[in-house]
């Protein structure tokens, strides 16, 4: 059975103690295009090819990466505190906390050289080796358990070994790949432009299945604690996905915009990003109840999530990077 559930419909029932605290929001510029945590700091990557590195507790500027020519559409943090990063049909790969980068074994010998600003003004220079992806656009990244690398393109959907370089692509879409999000039993989902959702067995690389639904592009998707997805659409819906069966279970209904970011609380909470709006809201068996809102001055892009204190990390169209405290004593 599908449940349609409409935008500000009900009231929490369980509403959380405390209030979103918005400490200092980061820098005016160019669209920020892609958030990610690595290492307990949150990076943002922007239109400008700009990556900052920020710190969480009091909003400041950390570090930044310059040096890129293109748009940095996805970032994914690596387990050893790398990040990887696509900026135009290249993947690259850079050390924020160290300021240097271990070339693979057997990877391809295309040296990008990138300066990273210290708050002090000096420079370090970086070697990032980088996976060429020809003419076809890298659009989205995904970080897997083993340690690779799925990645979307303008097609296909592939994965790439930051070890060894290899990279292999195991399916397609109709239209641009817009977003990935890995399945708690391994499996690989991805969203795209053609208002689809695959699921894809990267053991033995093969097409399981195909969400079919929403009415228009695929903008976000997110893993909930207990193993459903969550996809946000160009619709200006939310759907919620059993993905075992394929069966579609709730439609979140009445945003205003386009739900362009999704992401996951450590307590199982859903926050999304729509229009100006960050909210959160508290998935059940039953209902989506509404418990927290935050209204930016700018179009909400990406969002990320930090454990430890509890912050929602929303970058905007306007460049601000917001840092939402949940406080919640």
């Amino acid at each position: 059975m599908t449940a349609n559930l409409s935008v500000g419909a009900g009231q929490s029932q369980n509403p959380i103690e405390g209030q979103i605290k918005e400490t200092p929001e980061g820098v005016n510029g160019p669209p920020v295009t892609a958030l990610a945590v690595t290492g307990g700091r949150p990076v943002s990557g922007s239109a400008d090819g700009t990556i900052r590195l920020w710190n969480p507790a009091n909003g400041q500027l950390e570090t930044a990466l310059k040096g890129l020519t293109d748009c940095v559409y996805s970032l994914a943090g690596l387990p050893d505190g790398r990040l990887a990063m696509n900026s135009g049909s290249t993947i690259r790969l850079w050390d924020p906390f160290k300021g240097q980068l271990q070339a693979p074994a057997d990877f391809a010998h295309e040296l990008v050289t990138v300066a990273a600003v210290l708050p002090d003004g000096r420079l370090v220079q970086t070697d990032a080796l980088s996976f060429q992806g020809g003419d076809d656009l890298v659009t989205v990244l995904a970080m897997l358990p083993d340690g690779r690398l799925a990645y979307g393109t303008l097609n296909w959907v592939g994965v790439f070994d930051p070890v060894n370089g290899d990279q292999d692509r195991i399916g397609r879409h109709k239209k641009t790949v817009t977003a990935l999000a890995v399945l708690p039993d391994g499996r690989l989902a991805s969203g795209s432009e053609d208002k689809t959702i695959k699921l894809w067995n990267l053991a033995c690389e093969r097409l399981e299945g195909t969400l079919e639904g929403h009415a228009d592009s695929i903008q976000s998707l997110a893993v909930l604690l207990d193993g459903r997805l969550a996809s946000g659409s160009a619709d200006r819906t939310i759907k919620l996905w059993n993905t075992s069966n394929g069966q579609l279970e709730a439609t979140l209904e009445g945003h205003t915009e386009s739900v362009n970011a999704l992401a996951v609380l450590p307590d199982g909470r859903l926050v999304f990003g729509s229009g100006e709006v960050v909210a959160v809201w508290e998935p059940s068996s039953a209902a989506i109840i509404q418990t927290l809102t935050f209204v930016a001055d700018a179009e909400i892009n990406r969002l990320a999530v930090i454990a430890a204190p509890k912050t929602i990390i929303a970058g905007d169209n306007a460049g601000r990077v917001h840092f939402l405290l949940l406080d919640e004593s």
